[in-house]
C-alpha cells in the first residue's frame, strides 16, 4: 500500500508539470466492461479513444476509477479509499474504414485507442457497485453539445446487486463503431454485443455524461494529489466526482432523438442495429446504452459514448489537362488532375494504336504528325473502382506569327500610346487579340480586344505590352515587349527655390531622361543647357526653362530663386574647456528653437544633435556645431575642449602618510588624490595584521574608525594599486600615522 501512494504521489508531481497541457481538448469516446473470476473477484476494462492530432496532452497515466456505492458514495474500503489506479500500458491508431470500399477517407481523421486493465475485489454490497472514470475535455470542434472543450466525459457501468450474488460479467459491444462516416450517406452498422451468459440484451440511445472539470480548482493552476485532500478537483478528478452526473447540453437543433441530423440515428432495441443518414459535416458526440437482463431483473448496464466524424468521402476520379489544340510542336505535355488514385495507364491515341502509353502521373508524348487524336486516362486500372476520362487533342504545324508596332501621341500630363497590330498566320486567319498593359511594378494599366487599341498612361514608369493571338484554327501565340513611357508634367518646377546666401543651390534634382533644356537667363548658372544645373545664390531672380523629349513634347516653366541673406547666428563654449582624461564637459552652443543641430565628432557625445550635448573625450578635442534654420540656411561654430592626462606616478598619485581624525575640521579622513584615477583598490592594516579598513572608490576615505569604533592612534600599513586612465599601473605600500 505504501508502494501505491508513492506512486499517486509521483503522478501528481509528473502531472504538475504539465498542468497547463492537461486542460486541452482531446477525448473521443470510451467505455468500461467488468469480468467475474469467482471469489469476489473482479477484471475491470476500461477503452479510451482519443484525438491523434488535437490529443493533448496523451492518455492518463494512471487512470483513475472511482468505485461507488448505490447512495452515491465513495467506498473508502475498496482500493485505495475507493479509488483503483490503472497504469497505462500501451496504445494504437485506428485504421478508418468505410463499408463502400471505393470512398477514401480524407488524411485529416485520426483516433487512437488504449485499453486499461486491471484486478479489484468487489465484495457483495447491497445496491451494488457504480464504476466510474472521468476527464475533461472533448474536442472543440464537435457540433452537437455546447460549449465541447469545456465539456468533459464520464464513463462508467453499473454492477447491481444480482450480479454480485451470481458472478456475472458484462455483456461487450463486439465492434467499436467506425471513426469517419460519409455525409449524404446511409450508415448501416451491427452495434450488437456478446454475453457470456446468455443474457437478454436491450439496446438504447443514451445522452452523454459530462465530467471533470475545465480548469484546477487550487491557485496557481496546481493540481490536486488524490485525497489531499479527499476532493474531487480538475480535468483529472482523483476521486471522479460523484454520481448523479450531468449530461452533456445539447446545441440546438441537436437532441437525443437527433443526435446527427438528416435521417435520426436510432438502433434496434432487440438486435442493436444502428443507422442514420448524416446530412451536416462535423464531429458529433453519440451515446448507447445496453441493459442486461436475466429472468426479467436488471443485472448490468453498459454505457458507451463516442465520437462520428462526418465529411465528404472521396472517390476515384479520373481528370487530366492538355491543350486541345497545339500549335507549337508535336511534343504535349499532359497534367494529371485526378483524385483519390494512386496508379494511372495513359492511351495516347485510342483506340488506334494501344502500344502508345503511359504509367507515370504526368507523361509527355511525341505525335508523329498532325492530325485529331483521343487521348485516354485510366485511374487505378485494374480496380474495382477504376475511372476513365477521354479528351481530343489537334496538332498542326506552327503558321501563326504575333508582331506589333506602336507610336507615342501626346505626352504633357498623359501619354497616349497608339498601337497597331501586325500579326499573321499564313495557313488560318487570326481572329481574336488579348491585350495587356502592366506598369513596371506589376500593376495592370489596361487591357483591350480590339486589333489596333490605344491606352492611356498618366505616371513615367517602363511599361510591358502583353499580346497573345488566336488564329481561327484555334492556334495562340503570346509576345511582350518593354519600354519607357514617359509623361511630362506641365508644371515641372515648384513656384519657388530656397537658397541661403553663398550656397550652391539645385535646380531641378528629378530631370527627365532623354529630354533637351535650355535655362534662362544664364546669369549665375552653372550650365544653362543642363537638365539640373547650379544657380550660385547671390541675389534673387527668376528663371525659366525650355524642356523638349524624345517626343518633341514641349514645356515651358518658370521658377523663383528666393536667396535668404539672414545667416543663423552661433555661438559655442565648453565647461569647462579643460579636464582631466576621464571627466565630461558641457558643450553649449545657442539656445534657438527654429534650429536643428549636428555636433561632430559625434563619438565622444551623448547626442549630438542638441545645442548642449555632454563630450567625454580622450583626448583634445575639436568639436563643430552646425545649426540649419527653417529656411535650411547653416552655420558653423567650434569649441575646443582641452584633455589633461597626466602621467600614472606621484605626485599626480598622492596618499598622504598621516592623519588627524580628530573632528577638527581638517585632515580627518584620509584620501586617495588624484585626476588620473580610473579604477584603485585601498587597503589598511593594524600591526597585527587585520584589516580594518578597504575601498574601491577614490571618494571614500577612512575616518580612523573600525566596525564604528574610533582606533587609537598608531601606525598602520597599506597597500594601494591604482590603475590610471592611460592603462598604466600604479602599485605602493607603506605605513600611515593615526594622529590625535
Amino acid at each position: 500500500m505504501q508502494a501505491k501512494f508513492t506512486r499517486i504521489l509521483l503522478s501528481f508531481f509528473l502531472m504538475s508539470l504539465i498542468v497547463d497541457q492537461s486542460y486541452a481538448t482531446h477525448i473521443v469516446g470510451g467505455e468500461i466492461n467488468y469480468r467475474c473470476l469467482g471469489n469476489d473477484q473482479y477484471e475491470l476494462t476500461m477503452t479510451v479513444f482519443r484525438d491523434c492530432f488535437n490529443g493533448i496532452p496523451d492518455f492518463d497515466d494512471p487512470a483513475h476509477i472511482g468505485i461507488f456505492d448505490i447512495n452515491d458514495n465513495l467506498v473508502s474500503t475498496i482500493a485505495w479509499n475507493g479509488v483503483l489506479d490503472m497504469d497505462f500500458t500501451y496504445k494504437e491508431e485506428l485504421d478508418p474504414t468505410l463499408s463502400d470500399p471505393c470512398l477514401v477517407v480524407p488524411p485529416n481523421v485520426c483516433v487512437e485507442v488504449t485499453t486499461y486493465i486491471d484486478t479489484i475485489t468487489l465484495p457483495f454490497l447491497a445496491g451494488g457497485y457504480n464504476i466510474v472514470y472521468q476527464r475533461c475535455c472533448r474536442n472543440m470542434t464537435i457540433a452537437n453539445i455546447i460549449n465541447p472543450d469545456a465539456t468533459g466525459a464520464t464513463y462508467n457501468i453499473f454492477i447491481t446487486e444480482k450480479a454480485l450474488l451470481e458472478c456475472n460479467s458484462s455483456a461487450v459491444f463486439k465492434e467499436w463503431p467506425p471513426t469517419y462516416i460519409c455525409v449524404n450517406q446511409p450508415l448501416i452498422f451491427d452495434h450488437s454485443a456478446i454475453d457470456a451468459e446468455g443474457d437478454s440484451i436491450v439496446y438504447r440511445t443514451c445522452v452523454p455524461f459530462d465530467g471533470g472539470e475545465q480548469t484546477s480548482c487550487l491557485p496557481n493552476n496546481q493540481q490536486v494529489p488524490c485525497f489531499d485532500p479527499l476532493q474531487p478537483c480538475g480535468p483529472i478528478p482523483c476521486p471522479p466526482f460523484n454520481p448523479p452526473f450531468n449530461p452533456v447540453i445539447w446545441n440546438s437543433p441537436f437532441h437525443l432523438g437527433d443526435m446527427l441530423g438528416g435521417v435520426p440515428l436510432t438502433i434496434d432495441p432487440n438486435t442493436g442495429l444502428l443507422t442514420a443518414t448524416p446530412n451536416i459535416i462535423g464531429q458529433f458526440v453519440v451515446g448507447i446504452c445496453l441493459d442486461e437482463f436475466r429472468d426479467g431483473e436488471l443485472i448490468s448496464s453498459t454505457r458507451r459514448d463516442f465520437q462520428y466524424n462526418v465529411g465528404e468521402c472521396g472517390q476515384t476520379t479520373s481528370a487530366f489537362f492538355a491543350p486541345e489544340v497545339h500549335c507549337e510542336d508535336f511534343n504535349v505535355q499532359f497534367i494529371n488532375g485526378s483524385s483519390h488514385a494512386d496508379e494511372f495507364l495513359w492511351y495516347f491515341d485510342y483506340p488506334d494504336d494501344l502500344n502508345a502509353t503511359s504509367t507515370f502521373t504526368n507523361p509527355s508524348y511525341t505525335y508523329p504528325d498532325t492530325g485529331v487524336y483521343t487521348v485516354m486516362l485510366v485511374a487505378e486500372p485494374g480496380n474495382d473502382c477504376t475511372d476513365t476520362s477521354f479528351q481530343d487533342i489537334y496538332l498542326q504545324y506552327p503558321t501563326l506569327t504575333a508582331v506589333y508596332d506602336y507610336e507615342f501621341v501626346g505626352c504633357t500630363d498623359s501619354l497616349i500610346i497608339v498601337v497597331t497590330d501586325l500579326s499573321y498566320d499564313d495557313f488560318s486567319t487570326v481572329v481574336a487579340w488579348d491585350w495587356e498593359l502592366r506598369s513596371s511594378q506589376g500593376f495592370l494599366l489596361g487591357t483591350s480586344n480590339e486589333q489596333h487599341p490605344t491606352f492611356t498612361v498618366t505616371t513615367t514608369t517602363i511599361v510591358t505590352l502583353e499580346l497573345t493571338v488566336t488564329a481561327e484554327n484555334g492556334c495562340e501565340v503570346f509576345i511582350s515587349e518593354s519600354f519607357p513611357a514617359q509623361v511630362f508634367s506641365s508644371d515641372i518646377l515648384p513656384d519657388q527655390i530656397i537658397g541661403c546666401l553663398g550656397d550652391s543651390v539645385e535646380m531641378n534634382p528629378d530631370p527627365y531622361l532623354n529630354a533637351t533644356y535650355e535655362w534662362s537667363p544664364p546669369d549665375g548658372l552653372s550650365d544653362p543647357f543642363s537638365p539640373n544645373p547650379k544657380a550660385f545664390a547671390e541675389t534673387s531672380m527668376t528663371y525659366s526653362v525650355y524642356v523638349v523629349n524624345e517626343f518633341d513634347c514641349e514645356i515651358f516653366d518658370t521658377t523663383e530663386l528666393v536667396v535668404i541673406d539672414d545667416i543663423p547666428f552661433v555661438d559655442a563654449f565648453a565647461n569647462p574647456d579643460t579636464i582631466y582624461i576621464g571627466q565630461s564637459s558641457q558643450l553649449i552652443s545657442t539656445d534657438n528653437s527654429n534650429y536643428t543641430y549636428e555636433w561632430f565628432p559625434a563619438e565622444t557625445l551623448d547626442d549630438p544633435n542638441i545645442f548642449n550635448p555632454i563630450a567625454n573625450p580622450i583626448e583634445t578635442t575639436d568639436y563643430n556645431v552646425v545649426v540649419t534654420d527653417f529656411n535650411g540656411c547653416t552655420n558653423t561654430a567650434t569649441v575646443r575642449v582641452v584633455v589633461l592626462n597626466p602621467p600614472c606616478i606621484e605626485p599626480h598619485i598622492f596618499l598622504p602618510n598621516a592623519f588627524t581624525p580628530n573632528n577638527d575640521g581638517e585632515n580627518d579622513v584620509l584620501r586617495l588624490l588624484g585626476n588620473n584615477i580610473d579604477e584603485m583598490y585601498l587597503t589598511i592594516y593594524n600591526r597585527w595584521g587585520q584589516k580594518v579598513f578597504e575601498s574601491n572608490d577614490p571618494d571614500k576615505g577612512w575616518d580612523g574608525t573600525f566596525k564604528g569604533e574610533a582606533l587609537a592612534p598608531d601606525v598602520y600599513g597599506f597597500y594601494l594599486q591604482v590603475r590610471c586612465f592611460n592603462g598604466d599601473d600604479f602599485f605602493k605600500k607603506g605605513n600611515i600615522a593615526l594622529l590625535k
